[in-house]
């Protein structure tokens, strides 16, 4: 099973081969610190005490994989980052180096180069 974490603090369990998931909780705060994920992961540990996903996606801020690792210190959970942020900021770094290369829209397939079809 794959536990996906994303910035509006949806917990998707995701249970088969075609990336589709199910809401499995949803953490409401004003905030995004370790603490408030530590207390979210909390609440899944008493209702699901055998909680133990293959692997936790989030985006790269340090928050959930902290939050979750204070809570379930001896799991063999593995982190892995999600490829769209992971491509939302490569695109920034390089337009911070390169300087701004397009004027698509901020998603970043849309500043990606195209496949040509001649």
């Amino acid at each position: 099973m794959l536990l996906a974490v994303d910035e509006t603090s949806v917990l998707r369990m995701i249970v088969d081969g075609q990336d589709r998931g199910i809401p499995a909780g949803f953490l409401l705060s004003s905030s995004c610190t370790t603490e408030d994920v530590t207390k979210f992961f909390e609440v899944v540990k008493q209702q699901i005490p055998e909680f133990n996903p293959q692997f936790l996606m989030s985006d790269m801020a340090d928050a959930f994989w902290k939050g979750f690792k204070k809570v379930f210190p001896n799991s063999q959970t593995k982190r892995l980052w999600c490829h769209w942020h992971i491509l939302r900021a490569m695109l920034s770094k390089a337009e911070e180096v390169l300087g701004k290369v397009t004027d698509a829209t901020k998603t970043p397939e849309a500043g990606l180069p195209q496949a040509s079809s001649e």
